[in-house]
């Protein structure tokens, strides 16, 4: 049985397509840990993963200047790379003491690829 970290924090077009291979890795015996957001939850614990919410106070600020995007890129994105640097420093907090046999991750998702990157180089 490997453990797994799966990082996911896009919308239903990230995360729909992941479940099924969630649901296949569970069922022959690996241990899923997947964050996203909390809209997810349910869909996520119904492929037999374990769910761990991505930084809350990161998904207020992703909600709340989304509005920015049209209007106001530049800084939107501001917002946006501080609200990406805080989750991936909560998943580092929330994981330091643990070990995976492998990390997964939707190609968009910047805290899964700097999670990836720092734990595939360092352990």
């Amino acid at each position: 049985m490997k453990k797994a970290l799966y990082i996911n924090i896009g919308g239903e077009g990230h995360l729909n397509p992941t479940l099924g291979l969630v649901h296949d890795l569970v069922q022959r015996g690996d241990n899923i840990v997947y964050y996203s957001s909390n809209d997810f939850e349910e869909k996520i614990k119904k492929a037999g993963a374990q769910f761990r919410p991505i930084n809350q106070e990161a998904q207020r600020e992703l909600s709340e200047t989304m509005n920015l995007m049209t209007s106001h890129p530049q800084e939107y994105l501001l917002h946006f790379l501080h609200a990406m640097e805080r989750i991936t420093d909560s998943i580092f907090e929330e994981t330091s003491k643990e070990t995976y046999d492998y990390i997964l991750y939707d190609a968009q998702s910047l805290p899964g690829k700097w999670v990836a990157y720092f734990y595939g180089n360092h352990n």
